[in-house]
């Protein structure tokens, strides 16, 4: 079991921390508390965040991996829980693979 914040550089890491970075800014966590979480520069989650944007339109296999993540974090919820700030943004996305609905 490996935590987001290793300084491993293997692609299924990395893709993660796209995942959480993106996650994380859509709850509307800064730049700058995301990165304190996983021992990372603020700059790191800018581009982190641009990179998930790319790969979600362009790479399947990432947007599948992004979905199942946000499926898992949608089962492990209450309806209460989405009453709170944060979390609205998780109501919103659907469970298909449509580029359209990861913006």
């Amino acid at each position: 079991k490996l935590e987001l914040g290793c300084r491993l550089r293997k692609r299924e890491i990395v893709e993660l921390r796209f995942i959480y970075s993106f996650i994380a800014r859509r709850m509307n966590y800064s730049f700058v508390s995301i990165a304190k979480s996983i021992d990372r520069d603020h700059t790191t989650i800018i581009y982190s965040c641009e990179k998930f944007a790319d790969l979600s339109e362009t790479n399947d296999s990432f947007r599948e991996k992004y979905l199942m993540i946000l499926n898992h974090i949608k089962k492990e919820t209450t309806p209460e829980d989405y009453e709170l700030p944060n979390m609205e943004h998780l109501q919103d996305v659907q469970y298909n693979a449509q580029p359209a609905l990861l913006s």
